[in-house]
């Protein structure tokens, strides 16, 4: 009880509003709400000695019952509730563990899995689902989570397979037997189904996209209103958005998290990332159009994309996601004032290795660079080693002088791009061309090379998704990189 009375926090100001005074008015209340809170109520905890914290945030007591030395299962609660050896919840964490009953919220790990899932498709997909099914009926409904597909707060884009994602990990089933206290070979079945898939259509891709998108010069656009009726109407329009958004990111196979006004972040599978982000910025536009021109500026959206393994943390997943939109907006964590925003900022995070981050404005067409890149590393006419080698290059080239540079790592790029031998015959005519117009020193080369090396990892998810195993062959004849 006393958690569940700590949890909220409310602040409210106000003040007397005068005729044709609403942007004064405004500001006077903005600042007030602020100060407001900056005075907060710092109530002390109201926590108990000798009871065990939770394992998600050590901040509030557990509300579990104390399990005995005898008792494996605390009354029953460690199954449904996916309980870990020892973990504890508080009201909070309680709360956000069973939000679904036993119809959860999609994990990272359906995300990744969506473009494996669409390419096998079929009645392939339908002895996998059988599979579970049985587990279920066997061992009880909770062993292989089912999600919410019917109602309109559902996730129905996922009813062709609604199920945990990690069922179709087969490196993740020793864990999901551990979660669901099954005992050894019960999951047997179900690593055999998969293993006939996965020498047709390769194993899944462990990597997904989370999305974090926010508008840009928002509170100026809002400073800029003169009446409680252009708020209302500029507020209904980003309500709106909200609701586009939920949409557009269900079209695109991903997970909403949130939508608020010009916030979002979502979970999105790796080969909708792109398309899911640009659908985002162009319908952002369509509806502030009318507000920007009143408030005589730009009003778009910035979107970071990061890629990521969904086995990291997921506070690590969703920092990786908002550096991605700071990066979107052209500016640090650290630095001040935005600039330039109207961005699209890409994070690469492979499990080793440090991260790979590209970024432009949107006019530059970043997102339609990389999805071709994809293809034609799918299409064999971009070799697989090629970043490598242009990084090599890069490296020769840093100290350069500036006028002659461009000459002389143009050429040498082109020379090694030559000595390439791309499998079936393809033509390397499309990275020859990226060369020559991107090409200026070794900043522009090594750029070209974490490109490239991105598209691959875009590359994979689209050829999962189209029930490709590997550049330029079917399902049934290679395996995933």
């Amino acid at each position: 009880e006393n958690q569940v009375d700590d949890v909220i926090e409310f602040y409210a100001a106000w003040v007397s509003h005068r005729p044709d005074s609403y942007s004064d008015d405004r500001a006077r209340l903005m600042r007030l709400l602020a100060g407001r809170k900056n005075c907060r109520d710092f109530q002390p905890a109201k926590g108990c000695t000798g009871i065990p914290k939770s394992s998600l945030d050590g901040l509030r007591e557990s509300v579990l019952i104390k399990a005995r030395k005898d008792e494996s299962d605390r009354s029953g609660l460690r199954r449904p509730l996916r309980l870990g050896d020892g973990e504890q919840l508080c009201a909070v964490g309680l709360v956000k563990r069973t939000a679904g009953s036993n119809r959860p919220y999609p994990s990272v790990a359906r995300v990744a899995a969506d473009p494996w899932i669409r390419g096998v498709g079929g009645e392939n997909l339908r002895s996998l689902i059988d599979e579970c099914e049985q587990i279920n009926r066997s061992n009880g409904p909770d062993v292989i989570h089912q999600l919410n597909t019917s109602s309109d707060r559902g996730h129905p884009h996922y009813s062709k397979f609604p199920f945990e994602g990690t069922t179709v990990y087969r490196s993740r089933h020793h864990e999901l037997r551990q979660e669901a206290m099954l005992s050894e070979g019960t999951l047997g079945s179900l690593g055999d189904a998969l293993g006939r898939l996965t020498k047709q259509a390769g194993e899944p891709s462990p990597y997904l996209g989370v999305l974090v998108a926010d508008g840009d010069h928002i509170g100026k656009a809002l400073s800029s209103l003169k009446s409680a009726e252009e708020h209302q109407q500029f507020s209904r329009r980003l309500s709106r958005f909200a609701g586009e958004a939920r949409r557009i990111v269900h079209d695109h196979y991903g997970v909403l998290v949130y939508s608020g006004g010009d916030d979002v972040l979502a979970f999105v599978p790796v080969d909708q990332c792109l398309k899911c982000a640009r659908a985002l910025r162009d319908k952002f536009g369509q509806l502030l159009q009318t507000q920007a021109a009143r408030a005589g500026t730009d009003l778009t959206l910035s979107v970071g994309l990061a890629i990521a393994h969904f086995m990291e943390n997921l506070e690590d997943l969703l920092n990786y996601g908002r550096s991605a939109e700071k990066h979107a907006k052209n500016r640090k964590p650290e630095d001040g004032e935005q600039q330039h925003r109207d961005g699209l900022a890409v994070h690469l995070h492979k499990r080793g290795g440090g991260p790979v981050r590209l970024r432009a404005n949107w006019s530059n067409d970043l997102d339609g660079r990389l999805d071709e890149l994809a293809r034609g590393l799918n299409s064999s006419t971009i070799p697989n080693r090629v970043a490598t080698d242009l990084h090599q290059i890069a490296r020769v080239y840093d100290d350069w002088p500036s006028d002659s540079v461009e000459a002389a790592i143009r050429s040498d790029a082109l020379r090694v791009i030559a000595a390439k031998r791309p499998r079936d015959g393809g033509s390397l005519d499309q990275v020859r061309e990226l060369v020559r117009k991107q090409v200026k020193d070794a900043v522009s080369l090594r750029r070209l090379g974490d490109e490239i090396l991105v598209s691959r990892q875009i590359a994979v998810a689209i050829r999962q998704a189209t029930g490709r195993a590997s550049n330029g062959q079917t399902a049934a004849e290679g395996v995933f990189e």
